[in-house]
């Protein structure tokens, strides 16, 4: 991914909404790789990036492609998903982090038993 840092950068504040397709724009680019590979590639770079990457759709605006450029816009419906999966998303890493805050005050519990 470090070869399109427009399109995939490592600065959550820089992520901005993906080419819809953008795996076949890869794909083109790198033959010598399988589709497989690519697409696995993509979904490691955007899991630890989700909220900023979900972020960026709900607020709507272009795509861009690899070479970040705008193509098309997110859609109402795409912008719209995006705001429901990010409060979904949020509420689960709420959770999350009050289990682990738990976890973490409880005393003497070594977790060997």
């Amino acid at each position: 991914m470090e070869r399109w840092p427009k399109a995939f950068p490592q600065d959550p504040a820089a992520i901005r909404p993906l080419a819809i397709g953008i795996h076949q724009e890869v794909i083109q680019r790198l033959p010598e790789y399988p589709p497989g590979q690519i697409r696995k590639a993509i979904i490691l770079w955007r899991q630890p990036r989700k909220g900023a990457y979900l972020r960026a759709l709900a607020s709507g605006g272009p795509r861009y492609n690899l070479d970040g450029n705008p193509k098309e816009e997110v859609s109402p419906e795409h912008r719209e998903w995006a705001a429901k999966e990010l409060a979904d998303w949020e509420a689960q890493q709420k959770v999350e982090r009050k289990a682990g805050n738990a976890k973490a005050a409880s005393p003497g519990d070594s977790g060997q038993g």
